[in-house]
């Protein structure tokens, strides 16, 4: 009797084992990632010392930037592809600051610097090895304990179903505001004294726009959707597509050649943007995933459908990082972009901005709107959106207000910029913060533009934002450059915002203006050669060529978009021989054709792990 009640207790702990075995193994939860190797590890340079700002030609104010690009690419089916979260590991307490000592007169201040070699920072997981059936993946070999499981699509529509009712509920109900004329773009660096006011709205329509104002904050006070994400994780974002996923394609090459290995979302318009062989093979091999942006907020019945700017505060809310970055598809870190999660000033205000070149041009109607005193117009830069640093535990109603701003952009947009230069999604943010009274700091170094001269001016063709870490160090100390450059000695750039021209290598040589002197010979986009490797401590304008080199003959006719372009490669070639001189190597060529997936598809509208989305634009439409 004994015997047999061990043997039947026994087959029931083999069968629990092995029930077990096939929820966490088989169905592929939980998942224990490999390490992410960066192709370019060893490539990267090592932080720059502060170095003197170019000055000259090198340095001045930018150009209004090219419309658009409108190239429509073709729907693919998607894979189950997974990037990794990378594990927060902020310190719990400010750093404290030095007591200075000195009996003779001290030296012109100067931005704190960080040793030479890279801050040594827990490495995240990477991107798992993909079995041949489609959902499965096989045991890790990396010997990381690190476990975690993401968030779903349909967690995502949960939480859309949840907040698409309430960003209803606060419809302004009554026309956008009319411009009775343009706000004019002012220099912050003009110190300018008076706040445009161009906007008319009747006195009902704007009693209308306060209570949806105030009734939308209410819910967010109240029981307001809760975002979701992967709880301890850090990324960045970005949202790319048609003509805009060549310019990513670089622009994610020079992130992992200066060293930044985080994992990496980038946000698709909707199906017809997705394509196979970018999202399926080149993208991941660099640790970033492609995520379709229409399918959760086509889930819940909306009124408004989203494009273009609008597309940047959706990917944000929709991502599944913690603490993410965001990027435009043509901006990148110039240094290890880990670096900024982990000290001031994030740790303490949650949200990083950085500044544009202009004045604040927001009406003083949207302060009555918002309940708010209408601040001074020197108080802050306006703000460029390119790169933003955001702590989504500690700002979703931020975030979520921001959200409301841009889903409304037919009004708020008005608003906040009456019709000046880069009108759209960029004042939101800070915006957000400041009606709700949460922490933010935003970048008081000046942007600074770098470009070449013309046959009759000197155009600006990139933008050059700079360390917040040492920013901070010096605001700390009341020193603010943006309205004495001699305050303090310069700071390190920390990103480049490549976007006149955009260099996306199938449309750049398009643009004679910009890659031809005037006697039609391939030029340097950027002058004042010396100045900015100074500042860049390298040639930082040849390392993006040879990356535009790289995509030219290695995905000549990879991108759905382009597939019928003929001599890329020849032309980048050329052009980088003429400027840069010989090439030492040969990228090497991609056989694989067309379409053909290295890891196993899904069909479209399956679900894979880490992966969701949201609304569709107008139909070819990038979003970067």
């Amino acid at each position: 009797m004994f015997l047999p009640r061990v043997q039947s207790k026994l087959i029931a702990v083999v069968l629990v084992i092995g029930t077990l075995y096939l929820i966490t193994v088989q169905w592929g939860t939980p998942k224990v990632p490999t390490s992410f190797t960066n192709p370019f590890a060893g490539q990267h340079s090592k932080y720059p010392s502060p170095a003197a700002a170019p000055t000259g030609k090198a340095l001045a104010p930018p150009v209004k930037p090219p419309t658009e690009d409108k190239d429509a690419s073709k729907p693919q089916a998607r894979p189950k592809v997974s990037v990794a979260a990378e594990p927060l590991n902020a310190p719990s307490e400010k750093a404290q600051s030095t007591k200075e000592s000195s009996k003779s007169k001290p030296p012109t201040p100067v931005a704190s610097e960080p040793p030479l070699e890279y801050t040594p920072l827990p490495k995240e997981p990477g991107l798992p090895h993909l079995d041949t059936k489609p959902g499965k993946f096989k045991p890790a070999a990396s010997g990381l304990t690190i476990t975690w499981s993401a968030t779903t699509k349909e967690g995502q529509i949960a939480f859309w179903k949840d907040f698409a009712p309430l960003l209803e509920s606060g419809a302004p109900d009554c026309p956008p505001p009319s411009r009775l004329g343009t706000a004019e773009a002012q220099p912050f660096s003009y110190k300018p004294t008076e706040r445009y006011d161009v906007l008319s709205m009747p006195d009902g329509d704007v009693t209308k726009m306060q209570k949806a104002h105030e009734k939308f904050v209410e819910g967010l006070h109240g029981k307001a959707a809760k975002l979701v994400y992967i709880p301890g994780s850090r990324g960045l974002v970005t949202t790319a597509g048609g003509a805009y996923l060549p310019v990513f394609a670089v622009s994610l090459r020079m992130l992992r050649r200066k060293g930044t290995t985080l994992p990496m979302e980038v946000f698709l318009a909707d199906e017809k943007e997705y394509e196979s062989h970018m999202c399926e093979n080149v993208f991941p091999e660099l640790n970033a995933k492609c995520v379709i942006l229409s399918e959760i907020m086509e889930a819940v019945p909306h009124a408004i459908k989203i494009s273009h700017y609008q597309y940047k505060v959706f990917a944000m809310i929709f991502s599944s990082f913690d603490e993410a970055l965001f990027l435009d598809s043509d901006a990148f870190t110039v240094l290890d972009a880990n670096y900024l999660f982990t000290k001031e000033p994030f740790i303490s205000n949650g949200l990083v901005t950085w500044p544009d070149y202009w004045a604040s041009s927001a009406s003083p109607l949207y302060y009555k709107i918002a309940g708010q005193p209408v601040p001074p117009l020197l108080l802050r830069q306006s703000t460029e959106s390119g790169e933003l640093l955001i702590n989504k535990k500690t700002h979703a109603k931020s975030l979520l207000l921001a959200t409301y701003y841009n889903y409304y952009g037919s009004h708020y947009y008005t608003l906040f910029s009456q019709g000046a230069a880069g009108e759209g999604d960029k004042e939101t943010f800070i915006a957000a913060a400041s009606a709700l009274n949460e922490t933010f700091y935003q970048v008081v170094e000046p942007v600074r533009a770098i470009g070449h001269s013309t046959s009759t001016s000197w155009t600006g063709s990139a933008m050059v934002q700079y360390d917040p870490v040492q920013d901070y160090g010096l605001t700390q100390k009341n020193l603010y450059r943006n309205k004495d450059k001699d305050a303090a000695g310069p700071i390190r750039p920390f990103f480049l915002h490549v976007n006149v021209p955009r260099l996306n290598p199938f449309k750049v040589f398009d643009h004679p203006e910009h890659t031809k002197d005037v006697k039609d010979q391939p030029q340097r986009i950027w002058q004042g050669v010396d100045a900015i490797i100074a500042m860049f401590n390298g040639d930082i304008e040849k390392e993006i060529w040879d990356e535009v080199r790289w995509v030219s003959c290695t995905l000549e006719n990879k991108f759905e978009g382009f597939k019928d372009a003929k001599g890329i490669c020849d032309k980048a070639t050329k052009h980088y021989e003429s400027v840069f001189g010989k090439i030492e190597q040969e990228p090497k060529k991609i056989e694989q054709p067309l379409g053909e997936s290295a890891a196993p598809s899904s069909k479209p509208g399956q679900d894979a792990p880490h992966s969701f989305g949201i609304s569709s634009g107008k139909s070819g439409r990038g979003i970067g």
